[in-house]
């Protein structure tokens, strides 16, 4: 099974050197800038050429890339080998049940006994049009002596017009059920602009998601309006938002489950939670971050946080609900 990784974006190895690392992101860079390549999907991969590099090109954030990583390929590992070994169990059980068994005489070819729930919502999805368009081609039939305007396979093609998106819908939400996105990926960058990282300052925020949620938490600028970061951060993970600009920020947060990179918002594919979906944002200024560092008599005192986040109130970071519109507001 291939991921595609920030290694696999800029067309190198994983053992690269940090000279191959600048050396590919300038060809892929120059190859694909907006101002110089007009085909349709080259803002899209210009600006994941963009991260790919932020992250490679620092030798902390990389090293973090890479046990993230690691740890996602041995989840899916351990996923595939424990999938194997249940359905291994339950075969011998079932020929174990079919040898105790008196009416076992003959030999029977084994019917699968479970189906794909993917298959099972496209066959109903399907039998619905099938009885939708039975039933209005029998309306046809019957009032077909009061009209000879009407063209029956066109009528039935409107109906499968109508509600082949429901099928499509169906496919979608199942396909992503479960997906997620790995620690640290900017998924509104192409919406919010590219992250901006200050490398003089070495403050961070520590961001401990204790819900059973993923979430994206996004930083504001109170002054400039400007997001600075938008950072995915799963279920019961933590997460270290480091090398911040000096300035005083808002923290905003959604959360959810099954993560759809397809889901638009403002006609934009920007992908985003399609269940248990739900906003919020710090509830009083005096819980905003302030970033700057302060030289005392003791030397330079660097800013630093820790929140954990939480669906219910027993977060360490007060919070109110808001909307969509406030979420992505700019």
């Amino acid at each position: 099974m291939s991921i595609n990784t920030y290694y696999t974006i800029l067309g190198i190895t994983e053992c690269a050197t940090f000279e191959e690392i600048q050396k590919a992101y300038r060809q892929k860079a120059l190859l694909y800038h907006p101002d110089k390549n007009k085909s349709d999907n080259a803002h899209d991969i210009f600006i994941k050429i963009q991260k790919a590099y932020e992250v490679l090109s620092d030798p902390e954030r990389r090293s973090k890339y890479d046990n993230d990583l690691n740890s996602y390929r041995q989840n899916i590992f351990n996923s595939i080998n424990t999938d194997k070994t249940n359905r291994g169990k339950s075969d011998i059980e079932n020929i174990q049940k079919q040898k105790k068994s008196p009416i076992n005489k003959r030999s029977y070819k084994r019917e699968k006994t479970s189906i794909n729930s993917k298959n099972i919502l496209i066959f109903i999805c399907i039998s619905i049009i099938t009885i939708y368009i039975a039933y209005h081609a029998n309306l046809f039939n019957i009032n077909n002596h009061n009209t000879d305007t009407i063209n029956p396979t066109q009528k039935i093609d409107d109906y499968v017009e109508e509600v082949a998106p429901i099928v499509e819908e169906v496919e979608d939400s199942n396909i992503y059920k479960n997906n997620h996105l790995m620690n640290g990926d900017s998924p509104f960058t192409e919406y919010f602009g590219i992250n901006s990282y200050d490398d003089s300052q070495d403050n961070y925020i520590t961001v401990n998601n204790g819900s059973d949620q993923d979430a994206v938490v996004i930083l504001k600028n109170i002054t400039s309006k400007k997001i600075i970061r938008n950072v995915y951060i799963n279920k019961h993970t933590s997460y270290e938002i480091r090398n911040i600009p000096e300035g005083i920020y808002e923290m905003k947060c959604v959360y959810g489950n099954d993560w759809n990179p397809n889901l638009l918002f403002n006609g934009m594919k920007l992908g985003m939670f399609q269940s248990n979906v739900h906003y919020s944002s710090q509830a009083n200024y005096k819980d905003y971050f302030n970033m700057f560092s302060e030289r005392t008599e003791n030397g330079i005192s660097i800013p630093y946080y820790e929140v954990t986040l939480h669906k219910v109130s027993n977060g360490n970071m007060r919070t109110k609900k808001i909307n969509q519109s406030d979420f992505f507001e700019k």
